[in-house]
């Protein structure tokens, strides 16, 4: 009994002991911040719903080190959502805005730092730094100095983020080549057909990547890089490694083409006028659905067959929807846009304010050309379609929102970016960073009495991360 008490004990302290979550840390630093703001403007009517989300935040980390992570996402997402909207009474909203940009890129620093690297590392303590800084002018009342100091903290978690970015993507197509040969020698000697199929695969994988990287396109280089590893090492474990059991042989290869499907698609969201790829897709996704039913039913062989007929539909998406033709396809719409533009007459615009977005979306659209942020480029020049036609059109905003309204809106989308809980949605960083400015530009036009120009900014930031 004695023994079992101590175990207990000892599990405990391990338990304790372990590491708390990003998400848990920065929820920590918000807190304390709130702690001091809240003293400051002698608000102790507020200390009661700290204490409650105190207790929120002690319930995440429970249910993180249960290993329950959406759950826990979800507490903090929703306490970090209650703090702000009692704490933003306090704060003018360029102070906000700032403040969040700045802890958003100062947690993204965080988790993405090569420890390794000491010049990397020294700009992530300047940049800590210069957040508590921050802080502390926003507690002290001096505005233009928190703006200051928030600015210096993204400038210099941004030179950190864009260092290990590149680092990612030399990590991967480094890890890639090398397990690519080893994967061929294996397949090619191996008696389990299924590595030959998953072989054809992964030789599409490695052609799309080489596409992305002509192109320019880091984010989609360091995301197919990544699935073409687990691919590889799919089918190296099925030819030199340990006997897997049929059950974990196809929950292995459910996941895998899970991944997969998740490329097919946004390649198929770049295209959208290949029908043919997008029916075989569907295919591809109904008999995936029909694999993991067949495999909950204990039916391992049946779930093989869709598996099987699911990637080679694959295979064949992947071939018609590489990103080769990206670049071209993006400057033909700028010209067609830029000649839009020029062919409206004055008499023909109705809503100014949209014709001169449109035109600012334009100019975004072809500067991230020019640096091969394809992906970016195409969501900018949607933007500036959208803002055209709305610029000749008389129609006007069919649900009579509030400026309230459509700020609050605004201003939800902004914490849920901002809020490192709240990862769903796009997983870019320049995407994020874009709708973060459509969302300022928002707030501009709403204080500007643009109430139909603010909602529709709106709709684009979230149509952007969705």
């Amino acid at each position: 009994m004695k023994k079992a008490i101590l175990l207990f004990l000892f599990c405990a302290f391990i338990a304790s002991a372990q590491p708390l979550p990003r998400q848990i840390i920065w929820f920590d630093h918000q807190l304390n911040f709130a702690e001091k703001l809240i003293n400051a403007n002698h608000r102790n009517d507020l200390f009661p719903m700290l204490e409650a989300l105190d207790r929120q935040r002690d319930q995440a980390v429970y249910l993180y080190r249960q290993g329950q992570n959406r759950r826990a996402d979800r507490i903090i997402r929703n306490a970090t959502v209650k703090l702000w909207s009692v704490l933003r009474p306090m704060i003018s909203v360029p102070v906000e805005i700032a403040h969040r940009r700045a802890l958003h890129n100062l947690i993204n620093a965080e988790a993405r730092i090569d420890k390794t690297d000491r010049k990397s590392l020294k700009r992530l303590h300047q940049a800590r730094d210069a957040y508590r800084k921050g802080l502390i002018a926003i507690v002290q009342k001096q505005p233009a100095k928190a703006l200051a100091s928030f600015k210096e903290t993204i400038d210099l978690a941004q030179k950190t983020l864009q260092s290990d970015s590149r680092r990612d993507k030399e990590d991967a197509a480094r890890e890639f080549r090398m397990l690519y040969s080893r994967a061929e020698i294996a397949a090619n000697h191996c008696p389990d057909d299924r590595a030959k199929k998953l072989f054809e695969q992964l030789r599409e994988l490695r052609s799309s990547i080489q596409s992305a990287q002509k192109n320019g396109n880091r984010h989609l280089v360091i995301s197919l890089s990544k699935t073409a590893i687990r691919l590889s090492l799919r089918i190296i474990d099925l030819c030199e490694g340990d006997n897997l059991t049929s059950q974990d042989q196809i929950y292995a290869d459910l996941d895998l083409l899970a991944e997969i499907l998740d490329i097919a698609k946004d390649n198929l969201e770049n295209l959208p006028n290949r029908t043919t790829a997008h029916k075989a897709y569907e295919r591809a996704q109904t008999l995936y659905n029909q694999a993991e039913k067949a495999a909950t039913n204990q039916e391992f062989q049946l779930a093989e067959q869709h598996l099987q007929e699911a990637r080679a539909l694959l295979a064949r998406v992947l071939s018609d929807t590489k990103p080769g033709n990206l670049s071209q396809r993006a400057q033909e719409q700028i010209d067609r846009l830029d000649r839009k533009l020029e062919n409206t007459s004055e008499s023909d615009i109705v809503k100014p304010d949209f014709f001169s977005a449109a035109s600012q979306f334009k100019i975004k659209a072809e500067q991230t050309i020019d640096v091969n942020n394809l992906d970016l480029a195409l969501e900018y020049i949607l933007a500036a379609n959208r803002m055209l036609e709305l610029a000749l059109n008389s129609a006007t905003m069919q649900n009579n929102q509030s400026t309230e309204s459509i700020r609050t809106d605004l201003l939800t989308l902004e914490t849920r970016l901002l809020n490192p809980a709240d990862q769903s949605g796009s997983d870019d960083k320049d995407l994020r960073a874009a709708a973060l400015e459509i969302i300022q530009w928002g707030i501009e036009a709403l204080e500007n009495n643009q109430l139909y120009l603010a909602f529709e900014l709106h709709t684009i930031a979230r149509n952007m991360v969705n």
